[in-house]
């Protein structure tokens, strides 16, 4: 096995095993990122899960500087790569897509490009796993990308679930859906 090969697959134990003993997703960010540091640089670290058809909830956020998309925002799906990453079922790059806001607010920030990872798994997208970095440093390890989702999805996606953001952001739109007329279209599945 080349070294290149095992250092990625040590990387990925210790990130696997560091979101597993994890107790809240904050905690999980955190290690991950600090595991991650020496390899890819990460800026920002950050979960999003989705809320209904169109919002998405930043349910966890570890970032290297004040910023503005911090844990709680709901954000558009659209002005994230949570729609891409949705129809690829895959890893996506921030160089395989258009311009997005969120990418452009992130830029202010010295955040270049990203990569993000479908949770819990590639079969069903319930939200992403999102690391950024100031430059592209992700195109070369689409692959370990990949496996990093497979090994940390379900654990960071059940952190997710627990978290405050989200539970909040479900306890409103079930609010909103018991208010409303009968008859009225809300159109937040």
């Amino acid at each position: 096995m080349p070294r290149s090969d095992l250092r990625l697959n040590t990387l990925l134990d210790r990130a696997a095993q560091a979101v597993e003993d994890s107790a809240t997703l904050d905690k999980a960010l955190a290690r991950l990122a600090g595991i991650l540091y020496p390899t890819f640089f990460p800026r920002r670290v950050d979960v999003g899960m989705r809320v209904s058809h169109d919002r998405l909830v930043l349910c966890g956020v570890w970032s290297a500087r004040p910023t503005r998309l911090n844990k709680g925002a709901v954000l558009r799906t659209a002005a994230t790569g949570f729609p891409d990453l949705a129809n690829h079922t895959g890893v996506v790059l921030s160089s395989d897509c258009p311009r997005i806001p969120a990418a452009d607010a992130l830029e202010v920030e010295d955040v270049q490009a990203w990569v993000a990872v479908p949770l819990p798994s590639e079969d069903v997208v319930e939200g992403g796993l999102g690391i950024c970095a100031r430059t592209d440093v992700f195109k070369e390890h689409r692959e370990f990308f990949a496996e990093l989702g497979t090994a940390t999805g379900e654990r960071l996606a059940e952190l997710a679930r627990q978290s405050e953001p989200y539970r909040y952001e479900r306890e409103s739109i079930l609010l909103v859906r018991e208010r409303a007329e009968p008859g009225e279209n809300l159109a937040l599945s």
